[in-house]
């Protein structure tokens, strides 16, 4: 969330130190008597020491031609401070767009993990990055349950596929609709229930989190501390039941399939050329192994790129609408229709038959008495 060796000494270490729960075991009471400075912003702090996507990425290349921090936009998330979005699409950043699937269009980036910064609890899970292909009306991704860990030391491979659903309104049963959310302009049901979530923390506890967007009647400025963390927002997280948030599928929803592969890296081929250049002997086992670790325990390459460009689109149908309905009806109604005329017809067949035999019969014994006359 923050360099470490930016925050030392500082609020902002406090800050932190508050919320890890592995020093607050030891000495827990010991930690929540600090005192923050009432001035302290989380916001501002974290978007400051945050760590530099200048520093971090070594290398950005798209479509094969060199790409800037400036082609990234960013948002902040709870557990992971600043997160920078390539393509997003907003005011500043237009479309990119690709004509063709295949590694030759991949957005290409070489990161540094930086692990010697890392610091504070939301730190200990792991070395890398986290990284979640999303469409562009996604403006509040969520990064925690579907982003891919990257890890160092390994080029990693992530091919896309973009699939889109289409779903059906009520009376069926996922009765999809969109509603206008207060702090987001396009609907999403992750949007949606971060609102629900971020309402109820206000209400509750009177603050909210660093990722939460600010309803009106709350100071911007107002970010819970750690012990409202502990005792008021995690326990109604561990509650939160999103059935009780009126947030519907959204009718149309565009996703991406990803699927990665890994290779372990660099190989070991590269030693052998860049060591003579560092004026490095093979033989020095000692700085051979120790810039070996440095490469493989931080650097991260990884390339993005779609492996088809086809959109594979599932779509909702009902299984019996009101065209199927009419065709049934009609279909039935022809038939009974059909059964009528014809029995009718084979009553008036009956009644003319019995009516020329009855007829026939009574002009036989009519010509007998005349006979016998």
């Amino acid at each position: 969330m923050m360099r470490k060796s930016r925050i030392m000494g500082t609020d902002a270490q406090t800050f932190l130190d508050q919320q890890d729960y592995v020093k607050f075991k030891f000495s827990g009471k010991d930690l929540l008597e600090k005192e923050i400075s009432p001035s302290f912003n989380v916001e501002e702090s974290v978007r400051s020491n945050s760590h530099n996507l200048s520093d971090m990425m070594k290398s950005c290349t798209w479509q094969k031609s060199p790409c800037t921090t400036a082609n990234f936009s960013t948002f902040l998330s709870f557990m992971r401070g600043v997160c920078h979005t390539f393509n997003s699409g907003q005011q500043g950043h237009p479309k990119l767009h690709v004509t063709t699937a295949g590694k030759m269009q991949a957005l290409s980036i070489y990161l540094d993990a930086q692990p010697e910064e890392y610091y504070g609890p939301y730190s200990y899970d792991a070395t890398g990055f986290k990284i979640l292909v999303h469409d562009q009306s996604d403006l509040y991704p969520n990064i925690e349950d579907f982003a891919l860990d990257i890890t160092p030391g390994f080029t990693t491979n992530i091919r896309v596929r973009r699939n889109k659903f289409v779903s059906l309104p009520t009376p069926f049963k996922s009765n999809c609709s969109e509603k206008n959310l207060t702090s987001f302009k396009v609907y999403s049901e992750y949007a949606c229930l971060t609102e629900c979530y971020t309402s109820i923390t206000i209400r509750e506890c009177k603050c909210r989190l660093l990722s939460m967007p600010s309803n009106a009647g709350v100071n911007e400025t107002r970010y819970c501390n750690a012990t409202e963390i502990f005792s008021c927002v995690f326990p109604i997280f561990g509650n939160f039941n999103p059935s009780n948030c009126d947030c519907p599928v959204p009718c149309t929803k565009v996703t991406y399939y990803v699927q990665a592969s890994m290779a372990y890296a660099p190989s070991s081929h590269l030693w052998d050329t860049i060591f003579p250049m560092y004026n490095m002997s093979l033989n020095d086992t000692q700085k051979v192994t120790e810039f070996q670790n440095y490469i493989r325990q931080r650097m991260v390459q990884v390339n993005i790129y779609y492996e088809s460009m086809d959109t594979e689109v599932t779509e909702e149908k009902p299984a019996y609408d009101l065209n199927d309905f009419g065709s049934d009806v009609g279909g039935n109604m022809g038939l009974f229709l059909g059964c009528s005329l014809l029995t009718l017809c084979e009553f008036v067949d009956l009644i003319v038959i019995m009516c020329l035999r009855c007829w026939r019969k009574r002009n036989t014994v009519d010509h007998k008495e005349d006979q016998f006359q």
